[in-house]
């Protein structure tokens, strides 16, 4: 009697000090870090890192927005943005850089997402031949793609003639939204456990041998978080140097030029953005750097182009020299509101010069 006393106590107790336990790691670690919110940031949620979080991440509040595909209603459009979780304020409210266009230039931007099984490059292919741009016809078109997968998204062979039936467009965009959400999740949850072998584990190795995002310290604090000077940032941005290649850029290049061609043929002038990586924009000044460096920019600078090419490498890497801090986020992929403010007061974005 008194052993069977004996293990229910000891299993209730085990039970009450692994939920206590959850519970104030919980509270004082992961709950920051798991719950989507505006504190939440993409990188130190899947490398459960602690000391990069912000208070807030206040949305941008500017006077003009943008129009997303579902709420356009035939309105003139001078211009027309596509991309990825950039263009698409990672599944946040008001926190477009649509809007900063909208703003700064006083234009009407409609935003569209990729089409269903498309990448934007071929969307906007398709867009063309189909009647949808003559339809809304804007004057400039941006494609937004994030460098650890431009060149490889957009060196590969593309046919220039597909099309789909306009009126199956428009029905898609009544309804197409962007969606990125977490999952819910409860403070009883596998990722405490997580938290507690990370934080040994990123001691040893950048990337804790098994996580998807890398951390490695800065030169000097660049964020106005308590780690300031810790750099994370995602295995992509390393990945995809191994297969970048001059070649491949160059190709991207030639695919940009045809579609602009496409594009100036009815009078909408293409700008082509690629959002630099954050380790990229960071690595110069990484402390003992054992990584490889990115040329996609330089390379890309040097190739002749039908298309505007909007640098924001060269003009972010100029608010670093200046010592702006938090031009993207300490514990996020994605930039802060000082970034796309900073690009769209430089690119002066105008419609295609019909004498060029």
């Amino acid at each position: 009697m008194k052993t069977h006393k004996f293990w229910t106590l000891s299993v209730l107790g085990f039970f009450l000090s692994f939920v206590a336990l959850n519970f104030l790691i919980w509270e004082k670690y992961t709950k920051e870090l798991l719950i989507d919110g505006p504190r939440s940031g993409d990188y130190t949620r899947i490398g459960y890192i602690a000391g990069s979080s912000y208070p807030s991440k206040p949305g941008y509040g500017l006077q003009r927005k943008h129009l997303e595909n579902y709420q356009y209603q035939h309105e003139p459009i001078d211009i027309l943005t596509i991309g990825d979780s950039f263009s698409n304020s990672n599944g946040k409210t008001d926190q477009y850089y649509q809007d900063w266009i909208a703003t700064i230039h006083s234009k009407t931007v409609l935003n569209v997402q990729k089409l269903p099984g498309k990448h934007f490059f071929d969307t906007l292919v398709i867009l063309a031949n189909s009647g949808y741009l003559d339809q809304v016809h804007p004057k400039a078109i941006i494609l937004e793609i994030i460098e650890h997968h431009a060149a490889d998204f957009l060196s590969k062979p593309v046919d220039m003639d597909q099309h789909l039936p306009l009126g199956d467009i428009l029905k898609t965009y009544q309804k197409l939204k962007y969606t990125n959400r977490p999952p819910e999740i409860s403070f009883l949850n596998i990722g405490n456990l997580k938290f507690l072998l990370y934080h040994f584990l990123y001691m040893i190795k950048d990337d804790a041998f098994f996580s998807k995002v890398y951390t490695r310290e800065l030169s000097r604090p660049f964020f106005t978080v308590k780690n300031g000077r810790k750099l994370i940032f995602a295995y992509e941005d390393i990945e995809h140097l191994a297969g970048e290649s001059e070649t491949s850029i160059q190709k991207a290049n030639r695919n940009l030029n045809a579609l602009a061609e496409k594009l100036n043929q009815k009078g909408i002038r293409l700008y082509f953005m690629p959002v630099v990586d954050k380790y990229n924009l960071y690595s110069d000044f990484i402390l003992h750097n054992p990584y490889p460096h990115s040329h996609f920019f330089e390379t890309l600078r040097t190739l002749k182009k039908s298309y505007t090419f909007i640098d924001t490498k060269e003009i972010l890497l100029a608010e670093l020299a200046r010592g702006e801090k938090d031009i993207y986020y300490a514990d996020d992929s994605h930039w802060s509101s000082k970034a796309p403010q900073k690009i769209f007061r430089t690119v002066m974005l105008k419609p295609l010069d019909p004498s060029s």
